[in-house]
């Protein structure tokens, strides 16, 4: 689990930048998912599978995004804007497009605030 997936070439997710990332992340995503919560109407279905919300059975996409290298920005703003709009300029062909290259890819996130099957 602490190896690169394939796709991440030389680093895997806990080197130094993605572990600092995941500590600060756990904190943000419980408060992120908090105001979704209470400010929907509706029930959330949140979902790790694009393909899930594509077809209704749910309305809550959450993906990883790691911007590194010469993709990066000049602030985390950027590298924010960087990873939403490859998003969107891929986003009809999410699987192609994805990085990491394995059956099954271990979503922290998904770890920490939903139970996985």
């Amino acid at each position: 689990m602490t190896k690169a997936r394939l796709g991440e070439k030389d680093r895997p997710w806990c080197a130094g930048a993605g572990s600092g990332a995941l500590a600060t992340g756990l904190t943000e995503y419980v408060w992120i998912f908090e105001r979704i919560h209470k400010s929907s109407q509706i029930e959330i279905l949140p979902t790790f599978d694009f393909n899930e919300l594509v077809y209704g059975k749910a309305n809550l996409f959450i993906w990883e995004a790691m911007v590194t290298r010469l993709q990066k920005g000049d602030s985390h703003a950027d590298d924010a804007e960087i990873a939403s709009g490859s998003f969107w300029d891929n986003y009809s062909n999410i699987d192609a497009a994805n990085a990491i290259k394995v059956a099954n890819p271990f979503l922290w996130l998904g770890q920490v605030c939903f139970e996985q099957d």
